[in-house]
């Protein structure tokens, strides 16, 4: 039995933020991985070197190859013209669309490198408490103690569900993922952003000369297409259609739900969650891995009293999500009723009664 303070579920950014966190404040921590969601190229806003440079990572991802420099976005919401939001005059000059396979290894490699414990078993797990500790058992025999565990599993919520959280989405929104590669290089890396009649799409051209892109529209609209299966890149493109200039070789592709939610509560006697598992955005928000990395950091600073035997930094965070959610969901309702070319469309339909009254569900 390996023991440990702190054990966090989830080896995704809020999971390794908040490790890399609690090793900054000397205290013992475990990364646990296997609970893997879809990991494709990423936009980081400028706000993200703020997180990284309180981890010590800004040098680290600022001199990847693996990343390529964006100038900012450009978007067609709201009107048939094309607008840009230049990060120039940002204090950071410019964003980063990642490669998450890349980052994902980089951030649990400096786990490793600060002296962090990795345990990556995609087997299933067990979890129970036994007086003040809690026990992780996988099913190759390996056990691990901590004193506080961390979920990090994503919108699974693996952890806070099994212990009463209750975890409440507001939309059904999916995200149809895909890599290519163009035919021709993309020369402009900014996040293409565009509004659709069914939806929207977003493209961020990676380092490596890959485009990762996106659909996002209801589970429901998208006839055919389940988040758990596999999907051919005939069925992709007929779906698609003009949508995504698909021209090229199509490396990848799966569809992931993407749909705003937050877990009630997102912390306990013993325990918290982290990023999405606590509250999952909009990808509209461009939050994701900025997001991630931002809550990992305030996680940490609050496990370091619950440690000690404080709940009221434990009761501080559940009011710091159900503040930040709230907070989401006016930046949400305003940008979504930017939008009114498609008024009778049923997905916009669904975004603009969001101007009147929530659709929060279990």
């Amino acid at each position: 039995m390996f023991r440990v303070a702190v054990a966090v579920i989830g080896d995704g950014p809020a999971g390794t933020a908040v490790a890399l966190g609690l090793l900054q404040r000397g205290i013992e921590v475990a990364v646990l991985g296997g609970f893997r969601a879809a990991r494709v190229g990423e936009h980081l806003t400028p706000n993200a070197w703020r997180s990284l440079e309180a981890l010590e990572l800004r040098a680290i991802i600022a001199s990847s190859p693996h990343h390529r420099p964006s100038p900012g976005v450009s978007s067609i919401w709201g009107a048939e013209e094309e607008q840009r939001r230049d990060y120039l005059f940002q204090p950071w000059l410019h964003g980063l669309n990642v490669d998450r396979s890349v980052l994902d290894r980089q951030l649990l490699d400096e786990v490793r490198r600060r002296g962090g414990k990795v345990f990556i078993a995609p087997s299933k797990r067990s979890l129970s408490r036994t007086e003040n500790k809690w026990q992780l058992n996988d099913m190759n025999g390996c056990g691990i103690e901590a004193d506080f565990i961390v979920d990090a599993t994503g919108r699974k919520a693996w952890v806070a569900r099994r212990l009463g959280g209750c975890v409440r989405a507001l939309d059904r929104l999916i995200a149809l993922c895909v890599r290519y590669r163009p035919t021709s290089p993309t020369l402009d890396a900014s996040l293409r952003l565009q509004a659709l009649s069914t939806g929207w799409c977003y493209a961020a051209p990676l380092a490596d000369g890959t485009v990762a892109a996106a659909y996002l529209t209801d589970a429901d609209l998208l006839s055919g297409i389940c988040a758990c299966k596999p999907i051919s890149v005939e069925s992709l493109k007929s779906i698609l259609g003009p949508t995504l200039p698909l021209e090229g070789r199509i490396e990848s592709v799966q569809a992931v739900p993407a749909r705003s939610q937050r877990t009630d509560p997102a912390a306990g006697s013993g325990w918290m969650a982290v990023g999405d598992a606590a509250m999952a955005f909009d990808p509209l928000s461009s939050a994701g891995i900025s997001k991630a990395l931002a809550d990992g950091l305030q996680a940490a600073d609050a496990i370091g009293p619950a440690l000690r035997g404080g709940h009221a930094s434990l009761e501080t965070w559940n009011e710091t999500v159900s503040g930040q959610f709230a907070a989401f969901r006016i930046r949400q309702r305003a940008y979504y009723a930017l939008e009114r070319r498609w008024p009778d469309e049923v997905f916009w339909n669904r975004r603009h009664e969001f101007e009147s009254r929530d659709h929060m569900s279990a």
